[in-house]
């Protein structure tokens, strides 16, 4: 399986928490030079580096109306002061559709902008010996960003001390004593930000020997804050998943948009660049999980006017966050581990006794057992040349056929009676339609016995039935799978009563009478009615469709935005 969660997506998660005045406030960070390596000190651990004490001015306390004093700065510098910020994350005042982070596809990383509602950096720049103090103005938006590796989250193994306090704090205060944690949302491994040398701070020298250990502190700063103020780019604590297909292992690839050869364009528009996808890759049942590549394919069509819902509500990027894509072979397989017991059920076998009086017209007496351990096909591969010439593609089928046979009162009075039962489960990818179509015949052989009245040669199928569900599926918000039977077709081509020979339908009765109270019957199909998509407790379900290859894909919305 995989979940597809597109540029934009994250973005516009992530501005949540953003925008709302609530969630971050504003924190001073401290450094001095401790042999090359900044240390971050308290306020107080800023000394005077000829008497060792602490100095009385803050180098932070200056604004654009107000600056330090000189003599202020001369203290700052005769001290061990390197560099000092304060940073207050959010939107910066006036921002116009701020972006947040930009996927690097195939490698797994992002480039996040580190921006801040007010930033204000201060140090004594040894190289020019000058002051330098850089307020970000109420209209500026600084150009820092940093690129970040993306961590897989496969298990609570790898918690860090602060996420599981956080977990512990939320299963506290909001008793959810039912919750896993969930591995569906995005971890930053903050330790590995590297600010990129393009960024910029308008009035620092970036050639000023501060810039390189100033930008890396703020960038650690900067996550370290993000983590202790907010739970955006870490671990999600949710109810426990209720998916069908439940993931034993996950990774993660980060995917390019592609053109309609299937290769990634290198040089994307804004809107293409949006439809980047970051793909979390899963697989169940304990399966080995596949390398992550990148698909020929788009989730989402570059096929709107513009990027802005405003300007472009039907554009794919702006209805829809990404998409789920289940498999073909791991729905099948679903469907087989809920059909097993029914089809097993209908694996009849026939058991033909003789009887004791030659006289009596009730010869032959066929009773039936029940294969529990019969052979039947199951899963089937996908046939390319059968779609591609109309045929539906058949994800499941099963067949089950026995035969017994005995021989009467002479060498030419024989019965041989045969058990057929076919199921199989069918989708048609250009109707949107699934069909359940089962078999069920019982075949009679008999050459009569020519010494006993009516006992007259019989060659026929007491039993032969088939029905023909067919299904139309949508998906509700939850991600359950909803199947509506919009037709429903039974064919009864059995021999008449008149037509079969008192003697066969004598022998058969017990059988025929069983069959009426048996398994056998107009399939309810519920197996994909109880059908969940992963992912309910973070998106809501748009819709579902076969792909050409009959995988199952769902477009998927975050939660937030719904």
């Amino acid at each position: 399986m995989v979940a597809s969660v597109t540029q934009k997506a994250l973005n516009n998660a992530i501005e949540t928490y953003y925008d709302d005045t609530h969630t971050f406030s504003a924190v001073s960070f401290y450094f001095i030079n401790n042999g090359g390596t900044p240390l971050q000190v308290a306020l107080s651990g800023i000394k005077d580096v000829t008497t060792g004490v602490s100095i009385d001015v803050d180098p932070l306390s200056g604004t654009a109306k107000l600056p330090l004093t000189q003599a202020q700065i001369n203290t700052i510098k005769s001290s061990n002061l390197w560099f000092a910020f304060n940073m207050y994350i959010g939107n910066p005042a006036g921002y116009s559709a701020a972006k947040y982070l930009t996927i690097n596809p195939g490698i797994n990383a992002v480039d996040y902008y580190l921006l801040c509602r007010t930033l204000h950096v201060a140090f004594w720049n040894p190289d020019k010996s000058t002051w330098t103090d850089i307020l970000q103005t109420a209209k500026e938006e600084f150009n820092i960003n940093a690129t970040v590796n993306l961590q897989t989250v496969i298990s609570s193994n790898n918690i860090t001390e602060i996420v599981q306090n956080g977990i512990d704090y939320i299963m506290s205060t909001y008793n959810l004593s039912s919750t896993d944690l969930n591995i569906q949302q995005l971890l930053f491994d903050a330790d590995s930000a590297v600010v990129s040398p393009s960024g910029t701070l308008t009035g620092l020298d970036s050639s000023c020997s501060v810039f390189i250990p100033l930008m890396q502190q703020f960038a650690k700063s900067y996550f370290s804050t993000y983590l202790a103020q907010a739970p955006a780019l870490d671990y999600a604590v949710t109810q426990t998943n209720t998916s069908s297909l439940l993931p034993t292992s996950m990774s993660l690839f980060a995917g390019a948009f592609v053109d309609s050869k299937g290769n990634a364009i290198t040089n994307p528009t804004e809107d293409q660049q949006d439809l980047a996808t970051l793909n979390y890759l899963f697989s169940t049942g304990g399966e080995a999980l596949n390398a992550g590549k990148q698909f020929n394919w788009n989730f989402l069509d570059d096929n709107g006017t513009s990027h802005n819902p405003d300007l472009d509500t039907n554009a794919d990027v702006n209805k829809y966050d990404g998409a789920i894509a289940i498999k073909r072979d791991a729905f099948a397989k679903y469907l087989d581990s809920q059909l097993q017991s029914y089809v097993l059920g209908n694996c009849w076998t026939p058991v033909i006794s003789v009887g004791a009086d030659p006289v009596l017209q009730y010869e032959y007496d066929v009773d039936i057992k029940c294969d529990t351990y019969a052979s039947f096909y199951g899963l089937q591969q996908f046939d390319e040349t059968q779609v591609m010439m109309g045929s539906p593609d058949t994800l499941v089928l099963y067949l089950h056929t026995a035969t017994d046979s005995a021989t009467g009162w002479s060498a030419d009075d024989t019965m041989k009676v045969t058990t057929h039962f076919q199921l199989m489960v069918d989708v048609d990818t250009t109707k949107q339609t699934l069909t359940v179509t089962q078999n069920l015949w019982i075949s009679v052989a008999a050459t009569g016995n020519p010494k006993v009245e009516d006992h007259t040669p019989y060659n026929g199928s007491p039993v032969y039935k088939t029905f023909t569900d067919t299904f139309s599926f949508v998906v509700d918000q939850g991600g359950n799978m909803c199947l509506t039977n919009t037709n429903s077709q039974v064919q009864d081509t059995s021999d008449k009563p008149a037509n079969i020979p008192q003697y066969v339908s004598d022998a058969l009765s017990r059988w025929v009478a069983w069959i009426d109270a048996a398994d056998f019957k107009q399939l309810p199909v519920i197996m994909p009615i109880q059908f969940v998509f992963p992912g309910g407790n973070a998106f809501t379900f748009k819709d579902a469709q076969f792909s050409d290859t009959s995988d199952l894909v769902c477009h998927i919305k975050y939660l937030a935005e719904s």
